[in-house]
């Protein structure tokens, strides 16, 4: 005699206790999985909002995976850029002043105020359309402002020196507005050009980079795919 019999209640009872086996691990992978789709749309969001933003800040953002035992993914910003100009994107208001800044101002301490270094329109651009960093390298060291003096211009160097530019800020006595200037000969005649722009109030933002918003909505669309997909993936 054959006996068949339904062993469906089993095999039920086994796919249950496999789903729930894997379930941390799927929902783990699916949190990450939308945490990066967040990061996507944040530096698309960057991408529109901002004028040629640098791989630098497009890449401004990074994922912390969510595991087995802490069932949580995050998007947030890299260590080196806690207190970037984004910061200042997102919340508006004054943005702190930049190295570079600060030590142009420790060179002239008591000379002027300084709030903000700002390029003029006769300062080099790099592709970006920021400030060149070439030339704010060659603007310290001719201030005498660079961290480390031996990279400072001395009189010596400058004697040395095949091109005939130079920057500086002018002396209290001087006419000239307090300004960062660069100074050209070309066949013995000298011309001054203001680089970058000397401002006494620092610059004022308005909000307008909400990248946590963009990134729930972008997350809270991409999970249930997700989950799905690594679900299935893990069975």
């Amino acid at each position: 005699m054959l006996q068949i019999r339904d062993n469906a209640m089993s095999v039920a009872a086994e796919w249950e206790r496999r789903t729930i086996r894997q379930l941390p691990f799927a929902t783990a992978r699916a949190l990450t999985d939308a945490a990066f789709a967040a990061r996507n749309a944040v530096r698309g969001e960057i991408a529109r909002v901002f004028d040629r933003p640098t791989p630098f800040t497009l890449n401004a953002f990074q994922v912390r995976p969510a595991t087995k035992v802490n069932q949580t993914a995050a998007i947030e910003t890299k260590e080196m850029l806690r207190g970037h100009y984004l910061s200042v994107q997102e919340r508006g208001g004054q943005r702190p002043k930049k190295r570079f800044e600060e030590n142009i101002e420790g060179v002239h301490r008591g000379e002027f105020s300084l709030a903000a270094v700002v390029p003029a329109a006769a300062a080099r651009r790099d592709a970006w359309g920021n400030w060149s960093r070439g030339e704010l390298n060659v603007i310290l060291s001719n201030l005498g402002a660079q961290r480390d003096s031996r990279a400072n211009t001395t009189a010596a160097s400058a004697k040395r020196a095949r091109r005939k530019v130079s920057y500086f800020v002018p002396d209290p006595n001087s006419t000239l507005a307090k300004h960062v200037y660069r100074r050209s000969e070309v066949a013995g005649n000298a011309t001054l050009a203001v680089v970058g722009l000397i401002l006494q109030s620092p610059p004022q933002y308005t909000a307008r980079f909400n990248w946590r918003e963009v990134a729930e909505k972008a997350a809270r669309e991409a999970y249930p795919q997700a989950f799905g997909r690594r679900l299935r993936a893990a069975l």
